[in-house]
């Protein structure tokens, strides 16, 4: 009898270990599950924040990358000093800040200005709307009529560049990283701008692009404006054209009494 006892006692005490051994397995398989999760928790967040950063950055890209060089007044009937002048163009639906941006022709680079004497000095460009560059010293605000929301930029010298050339030129414009945002050339093939130039223009007739068609080639951007138009929407000047129809080469003849004759019958 007391072997009998002695032999319950110890089969309890061995199914109180494996009940407790079980235990710990599963508290440790808790833990263990526990601290993989949050392992995970803290990859996906951490991917989650690079994700964040990648886009901000890809957006802030893609909204400077959207500004166009969209006219540009390189021979003026007045004074050259005084009355060139360049377009720019935001077709993006985001405002784009132009401060620390450059405009770099055949020969200087110059900073791009906020003008404060014919504006407010903002350098945002808001979404859908046009912006003029001029020089520290123009004049065309005393002859020209511009939009009020266009945006007043200006070039703090007495030119732009050494002055747009009649004979051929180009324009470079970069953000404040030095990256080329766009580029136009005209008379002039350049090595560090892409396709080939547009033609020449006539004297107070503009450079306009075509609205919003951007190859990287000016020959097929740009098309000449007899009538330019700072600050608003390029037109496309119509001019008079005609019809040519192609008739038979031998026109058959008609009775003289018909009572319809066939056009050019004898």
């Amino acid at each position: 009898m007391n072997a009998v006892m002695l032999l319950k006692k110890n089969i309890g005490k061995n199914l109180r270990y494996i009940r407790r051994s079980k235990s710990r397995i599963k508290t440790k398989s808790y833990c263990g599950k526990s601290q993989s999760r949050i392992k995970e928790f803290k990859i996906f967040f951490f991917f989650l924040f690079f994700l964040l950063v990648f886009l901000t950055f890809f957006i802030v890209e893609k909204g400077s990358a959207g500004i166009l060089i969209n006219e540009v007044m390189y021979d003026p009937a007045l004074n050259d000093n005084y009355y060139e002048w360049i377009e720019l163009y935001n077709p993006t639906n985001e405002s784009i800040n132009l401060s620390g941006w450059t405009i770099t022709d055949n020969s200087e680079t110059e900073l791009i200005e906020g003008d404060f004497d014919h504006g407010n000095g903002t350098m945002i460009i808001p979404p859908k709307a046009y912006a003029i560059i001029t020089d520290h010293g123009t004049k065309l605000y005393e002859i020209v009529t511009i939009p009020n929301e266009t945006i007043r930029l200006y070039i703090d010298d007495s030119s732009i560049g050494n002055g747009l050339g009649n004979s051929g030129d180009k324009l470079i414009l970069r953000n404040q990283t030095g990256e080329i945002i766009d580029a136009i050339e005209w008379i002039i093939d350049y090595d560090d701008v892409p396709g080939a130039p547009a033609s020449a223009v006539l004297e107070n007739h503009s450079l306009c692009r075509y609205h919003n068609v951007d190859t990287n080639d000016s020959s097929k951007d740009f098309y000449e404006a007899a009538t330019p138009t700072p600050g608003a929407e390029n037109k496309i000047d119509l001019l008079p054209s005609f019809d040519i129809y192609l008739y038979p080469e031998f026109v058959p003849k008609v009775k003289n009494d018909s009572l319809y004759s066939h056009p050019f019958a004898i």
